[in-house]
This record gives structure tokens, sequence and C-alpha cells, in this order.
């Protein structure tokens, strides 16, 4: 019997199916399984080990997205207070002030 799991082994180690080497050897299928549990087999894979983290930062090589962007704070999308819900039911006043904020530049505006 130990002769044949050591054989069976070299042929599992070669690519041979658990039930090409049950054949060969005259055992089940569950007795392959079990002597690879058993004595630790294990197949060379081309994949590695280590799995490595992603750690590449920044956009694709090319990208024109961010062009003129000077790492400030993406201007918002207006089109709610103008056209939308807000523009109907917000106060005039909470308007007229949105519109004074929108017309002044940013080096105007102070935080």
């Amino acid at each position: 019997m130990a002769e044949k799991h050591i054989q069976a082994y070299k042929d599992y180690v070669k690519g041979m199916k658990y039930k090409d080497l049950a054949e060969k050897y005259g055992v089940s299928v569950n007795t392959i399984k079990s002597w690879k549990q058993r004595h630790g087999w294990e197949r060379k894979k081309g994949a590695p080990i280590e799995k490595s983290v992603h750690t590449k930062k920044g956009g694709q090589p090319g990208n024109k997205n961010a062009v003129g962007n000077n790492g400030g704070a993406p201007q918002r999308n207006q089109n709610a207070v103008t056209h939308g819900f807000f523009s109907k039911f917000l106060p005039e006043e909470t308007l007229e002030i949105m519109e004074e904020i929108q017309e002044r530049s940013p080096a105007d505006m102070i935080w």
C-alpha cells in the first residue's frame, strides 16, 4: 500500500486526474483523495502564492477628464437649484443669495 500512494503522488504531480489514478492503482477515487489529504499532496501552480495589493495611484495615462483641475473641490451641479424642485419652493431671499454666490468668483469668497 505504501508503494501505491508514493507512485500515485508522482503521477498526481504530473497532472493525472483522480479518476485516472484510481483506475491505474485499483483503488477508489475517495482513496486517492484521502491519500492527497493525509500526505499533503500539492501540484505546482503557475499563480503566485502571495497576493499583492493594488497601490498604483492616479488615473489612466492620457485621461483628459481632470485637465485644469488644480486639486480643489469640483464645481457642483446647480441644475436642481436653477430649474428643478428648489427653484419653485425656496423662498425668494434664498434664491437671491444663491444667485449672488454664483456670480462671485472663488477668490472673492471668504470662508
